[in-house]
């Protein structure tokens, strides 16, 4: 563990440890698929530069939606750190044929971003602006690919002259096994072969001679067996066929060499920008695994605040997140006028949770990592994030815990300056505590008149009392349930917290007598806890009442909205049974107009007046049962009957 707050910008080696974002790079480098991601997750540092970090946070959070929504981004784990091929080739040398492979992976790679950001530039814009320049070389990548397959292995079609090579070299090893294999087979060699085969030594075709007849066969002698009882010899008649194949090897290797030279220059004259694009696919895998990590957290929209004000909504803590899915959330803010929190509460209760998570949260929002906050919350850019969290005693150094964290609170006030952040977990809780609390006090103010926020935890209750004395601080507590006697893990602001130490001593077994001599001694320390005691209840009464109205205020909303939709629907049905009535209406009085003319044309051609009134009833029947149908007990406004407007008399 480091002991001294080395300088690495805004957030030292030492604090880095202690709000522990040393495990987010590990899981960054873990979510990572190639090497130069990986490298550069473990030398991810905040930013301090706003614009940066705002770029940042949009940048990841545009890959982010991306991912919820199922448009993964192109697998490219296959692009493997070339940087020192490309170092070799910037000294001469030529890349070996696997060597070349891995060039040629890379830049299909970055043809896979490329590709990529343009199917979602639509949705990507600062990712694609930051990002755009990504592209292979497809001259380079298709030479390789044209002279070598992807084990590695060089092409007959990589140049006309390496096929015709590679063809004569096959007809002399053609030629050399049918001649050996006629030896092979020969009756007289029948007793002086150890076994009916042949085989390579050196490169050349050999017979397995038997140790004690290798005169009886004219060669060179190139190998013996382990145990001496065979001589592996390379028979006279294939010398010179041999001597051909070895030739044809050497002029293969020179014509291979010739290929991955001509294709090395190219790689050379596009040395630096191979460099860059390595560079972006690794810039890219970083931006990949902060998103899938922000997604795995399941924060909201955080924007940037101006210092010194912070609002952390439903913040939680981010490696308890990936720890379980169930994590208590809180609220935590500092207005302009106020520049210091002061955290009390009983142990166990979550006090240094709260700090490493404000701490941690801010240092990953700086880094492009969107924390586990809700939306709404706001952070500003802090130029320094300092912490001094445990005990930090050193035996080594000889340091008691109370020595080793002053050591350690001189070391931040010797960085501490305008828009830093501050943490500070049970300052000077290791030595006396009315001289602690005085050192703490002191302590505090000149942090915040050198410009930091402030946020520290305590038992001491001349810290709880200090938001009363000074309105730059303000008073926060977690909470305990003394019902169940457990903490509840939550963070109440605006009051100070009791510590809880002679009920939790209670309860966990220590004598009754011991307790109740311990409170009476406490005094006047016994009747401020008797205060917060009621401050609390008084606050969690409110803290229900609001709770309530909330949730009368919620019942109400959402039963206006049931009404609004009600009325919609109420509406939407009158205006559709209006819309169906005058349809059928319409269709009622088409039916009466032309059955009345039908009828009145009959009346027409009737020759008596008997007929006549005959047709009339018949009409007034029609009528009737049209009116029943269309469900009218009176003629319609304006209307006289079925009969049309006639001039004269009805009947001829």
């Amino acid at each position: 563990m480091a002991n001294k707050e080395i300088d690495t910008g805004p957030l030292g080696t030492r604090s880095e440890i202690e709000i522990e974002f040393s495990e987010i790079r590990i899981k960054i480098e873990e979510l990572c698929q190639t090497p130069v991601g990986r490298n550069l997750a473990g030398s991810l540092r905040p930013s301090v530069d706003p614009a940066q970090v705002g770029r940042w946070l949009e940048e990841t959070d545009e890959i982010r939606r991306q991912l919820e929504q199922g448009w993964d981004p192109p697998a490219i784990g296959s692009a493997g750190d070339i940087f020192p091929l490309l170092l070799r080739v910037r000294k001469g040398a030529f890349l070996r044929p696997e060597e070349l492979v891995q060039v040629s992976l890379v830049l299909e790679c970055a043809e896979s971003i490329r590709r990529y950001l343009k199917s979602r530039s639509d949705f990507l814009p600062r990712v694609r602006e930051h990002f755009g320049p990504v592209a292979g070389i497809p001259g380079i990548h298709d030479q390789i690919r044209k002279s070598i397959d992807p084990s590695g292995t060089i092409r007959d079609g990589a140049s006309s002259e390496l096929a015709r090579l590679r063809r004569r070299k096959d007809s002399i090893e053609e030629e050399i096994r049918e001649r050996i294999q006629e030896l092979v087979g020969s009756p007289a060699l029948e007793d002086i072969l150890q076994d009916q085969y042949f085989t390579l030594r050196a490169g050349r075709y050999v017979l397995p001679v038997k140790s004690e007849r290798r005169s009886d066969l004219k060669g060179i002698i190139h190998d013996f067996s382990s145990s001496g009882a065979t001589v592996f010899i390379e028979p006279e008649p294939v010398v010179d066929l041999n001597n051909h194949l070895r030739v044809a090897e050497g002029e293969i290797v020179q014509e291979e060499e010739r290929i991955l030279q001509k294709i090395t220059f190219f790689i050379q004259e596009e040395v630096e920008r191979l460099e860059e694009i390595l560079r972006r696919i690794g810039e890219f895998d970083l931006l990949l695994a902060k998103a899938r990590l922000s997604r795995i957290l399941g924060g909201g929209e955080v924007r940037i605040s101006s210092f010194p004000e912070f609002s952390i909504r439903l913040g939680r803590h981010p490696l308890l997140v990936l720890q379980k899915p169930e994590v208590v959330a809180n609220d935590l803010a500092l207005d302009g006028e106020h520049r210091g929190v002061i955290i009390s509460g009983p142990n166990t209760g979550g006090k240094t949770v709260t700090l490493k998570m404000v701490g941690l949260s801010a240092a990953m929002f700086q880094s492009g990592i969107i924390p586990a906050l809700g939306d709404g919350s706001r952070l500003p850019v802090f130029g320094r994030i300092l912490a001094v969290i445990g005990e930090g005693q050193s035996l080594a150094r000889g340091l008691s815990a109370f020595a080793a964290e002053v050591v350690r609170v001189r070391e931040v006030l010797e960085h501490v300056g305008p828009g830093s952040l501050v943490i500070l977990d049970d300052l000077f809780g290791g030595t006396d505590p009315r001289e602690g609390a005085i050192l703490a006090r002191a302590l505090l103010r000149v942090l915040v008149e050198r410009g930091g926020v402030v946020l520290v935890t305590t038992h001491f209750p001349e810290l709880k009392t200090l938001p009363l004395e000074d309105s730059r601080f303000e008073a926060a507590a977690v909470e305990f349930d003394l019902k169940k006697m457990a903490p509840t893990y939550r963070v109440r602001r605006g009051v100070p917290g009791r510590s809880y130490g002679l009920e939790i001593a209670e309860l966990l077994g220590l004598g009754g007598d011991v307790v109740s001599s311990a409170g009476r001694e406490m005094g006047g320390e016994g009747k401020l806890d008797e205060i917060l005691s009621r401050l609390h209840r008084i606050e969690g009464e409110r803290a229900r009442l609001r709770e309530e109205l909330e949730g009368e205020k919620k019942r109400l909303q959402d039963a206006r909205r049931e009404l609004e939709r009600e009325k919609e629907e109420i509406s939407r049905k009158k205006g559709s049974l209006l819309s169906e009535a005058r349809e059928e209406f319409r269709a009622v009085v088409e039916r009466m107009e032309r059955e009345g003319r039908e009828i009145l044309q009959k009346m027409r051609k009737s020759r008596t007046r008997k007929q006549a009134g005959e047709r009339v009833e018949e009409l007034k029947s029609v009528e009737e049962r049209l009116r029943r149908e269309a469900g009218l007990t009176q003629e319609p406004a304006g209307t006289s009957g079925l009969l049309p407007a006639e001039k004269g008399p009805v009947w001829v």
